[in-house]
């Protein structure tokens, strides 16, 4: 049976607000303007763009909405290095003694990150994180702005590498992307201990499900409690596993696995995936995370390749850049580009 494989990064489609788990999605329409010789952005000079979205090949994607005017846009084109960003966000009541974090979940290439004027810390590619605790208060209103530069860290790039003599070739680098091309998120956390992270590990073979689990600000060791609840796409719990695990005052990371004899694969075509809601309770730590995965093993044996345990028949290509270089921050895009190759008999991107 012929299955598709086509790779492809993952596309988080905009959510609404959902402040009562401590998470407000900013994506949407933000106000932006070039950096100018100003310190300071021009009150009259905002134009809109889109996040995630880029500033580079605006005719091509859905980035851009509108221009603004004055001196800071002479000049404005793909070639520009840096913006600002700016929009205002209500930090819910709720939130009052709790961290308030600012996620950029992708982000080409740097940001200096404002709230109400203060400065909150630097996020490089490819994503990271801010802290605005001390910068904004539960319950009012925050003006989020910041200080978004691309540039590529290298003059130049290998485009080709052959065997021989003469056979490589260099250019210049350039970036596919400018700004927030990524979904933003404004997050409340924990003042004290915390989830910092899950590292979730499936294994086909094994059928077992397997969780590394990073957290900080434990103020002392001793036993965590885990809950994971695994949601289908239409968000009912398929099945509850517990556990727990010694865990070291501070960070530190602790791993917790489960058999899973049953679980829905995802196969090419079908990319069958479970949510995730891992809650960890113990000393000093009452926190919840959530992340989406999917079981999926590909293997090498002998001169097969295999896909969750049964052969697959390879047809790569590589899409050229004008055919693929339209994508930045357009679903309907991407989706077209993978139909059309499945569409002319080919699995894989490369």
């Amino acid at each position: 049976m012929l299955r598709y494989a086509i790779l492809a990064c993952a596309l988080a489609a905009p959510v609404h607000s959902t402040a009562e788990r401590g998470r407000i999605v900013l994506n949407g329409v933000w106000r932006f303007q070039p950096v100018a010789a100003e310190a300071a952005p021009v009150p009259e000079g905002w134009g809109l763009i889109r996040v995630p979205g880029s500033w580079k090949d605006a005719a091509r994607t859905a980035g851009i909405v509108s221009r603004g005017a004055g001196r800071s846009w002479e000049g404005f084109g793909d070639g520009t290095a840096a913006v600002w960003y700016d929009r205002p966000v209500q930090v819910p009541a709720a939130w009052a003694g709790r961290r308030i974090i600012l996620a950029v979940h992708r982000l080409s290439t740097d940001a200096d990150v404002f709230a109400n004027g203060r400065p909150c810390g630097r996020i490089s590619w490819p994503q990271g994180e801010a802290d605005l605790t001390d910068a904004v208060r539960p319950g009012d209103s925050a003006e989020l702005r910041l200080k978004v530069v691309a540039v590529a860290d290298a003059a130049q790039v290998l485009r080709v590498m052959g065997p021989g003599a003469g056979q490589q070739e260099t250019g210049a680098a350039a970036l596919e992307g400018k700004g927030l091309i990524g979904d933003v998120l404004l997050e409340s956390r924990p003042s004290r201990a915390w989830i910092v992270d899950v590292f979730i590990r499936t294994s086909v073979a094994h059928r077992e499900l397997a969780l590394d689990v990073e957290t900080a600000g434990l103020p002392r060791s001793g036993s965590i409690q885990f809950t994971a609840r695994l949601l289908n796409p239409f968000g009912r719990t398929e099945r509850v596993l517990r556990a727990s695990a010694a865990a070291p005052a501070g960070s530190g990371s602790v791993t917790v696995a489960w058999p899973w004899p049953d679980p829905r694969l995802w196969e090419a075509g079908a990319p069958e995936l479970y949510e995730l809601v891992l809650e960890a309770r113990g000393p000093g730590l009452d926190d919840a995370i959530r992340r989406t995965f999917g079981f999926r093993e590909f293997a090498v044996a002998g001169k097969h390749f295999m896909l969750n345990g049964t052969e697959i028949r390879l047809r790569p290509v590589h899409p050229d850049r004008e055919q693929w270089g339209g994508a930045a921050g357009t679903v309907e895009h991407v989706r077209g580009v993978l139909a059309g190759l499945r569409y002319a008999g080919f699995n894989l991107v490369v």
